[in-house]
């Protein structure tokens, strides 16, 4: 394929792309533009930051991280409309707006990074899928703590044996009551749970459960109770990771 093919081919596939803008994701935001100029495709998305306890303004202290889990996601992306980008001698740009705060974050990744990124992968069986889980959950954790309810917050993210733990401290003094008492309730809190889990337009939490289920991990949400020190488990195994999924897709 000639040069001026090959530009072709991925202008295509940028009109494609802005044909289907904005392309929401889930609860994130959207990707809200795709351009390409002097070898640069560049993709401009929105942050829900308000919806995602997400502080853009942050990330330029992960800058780093923000690119290693960009190479990640696109090594182990099979999306159809990235065949000629991800394979072709483009440089990449991630545009980063926040719709709360209006800060940007601006991730360069170039041809060459890319490619020397790809000869290095692990060939270990879901080598890239674990190193992608990882990724997620430093970027994760540089957000923390966040309330995500009236005396409830996410102080922690981590992998325990094939589970990621989500840590949440419980306020007693709001809760009335101590921790344990959520354990007569457990089934009902699961139940809630799932229901949330069981997003049908959210991108993100979809990849995020397939990853999961790739793995065969389950999820484990640890409510611990900030006077007592008691602790709650509610548990989800691979086989329900994949059910929520089966029944989220449509």
């Amino acid at each position: 394929m000639s040069c001026n093919q090959k530009e072709a081919a991925i202008k295509q596939e940028i009109e494609q792309l802005n044909d289907q803008c904005p392309i929401v994701l889930g609860s994130f935001g959207a990707i809200t533009k795709v351009e390409y100029e002097d070898g640069t495709v560049t993709f401009t998305y929105l942050v829900n930051e308000k919806e995602t306890l997400t502080d853009i303004g942050k990330f330029q202290m992960y800058k780093p991280l923000l690119k290693e889990l960009s190479m990640t996601s696109l090594a182990s992306s099979n999306l159809a409309s990235m065949e000629t980008i991800s394979n072709d001698d483009v440089n990449l740009r991630y545009k980063m707006l926040g719709n709360k705060s209006k800060a940007m974050v601006v991730i360069d990744i170039s041809n060459q990074e890319l490619r020397d990124f790809m000869a290095n992968i692990d060939g270990k069986p879901h080598a890239m899928d674990h190193k992608l889980l990882d990724l997620n959950i430093q970027l994760a954790n540089t957000n923390l703590p966040q309330k995500i309810d009236k005396g409830l917050l996410i102080t922690q993210i981590f992998q325990q044996d094939n589970n990621v733990v989500y840590k949440l401290s419980v306020d007693e003094e709001d809760l009335g009551n101590d921790v344990e008492i959520i354990r007569q309730v457990k089934d009902q809190v699961k139940s809630d749970i799932a229901g949330s889990l069981q997003s049908e337009d959210d991108v993100v939490l979809t990849r995020f459960e397939k990853l999961l289920k790739k793995l065969q991990y389950g999820l484990i949400y640890r409510y611990c109770g900030n006077h007592s020190g008691h602790t709650v488990d509610i548990n989800f195994s691979p086989d329900e990771i994949s059910n929520i999924l089966s029944n989220s897709e449509y």
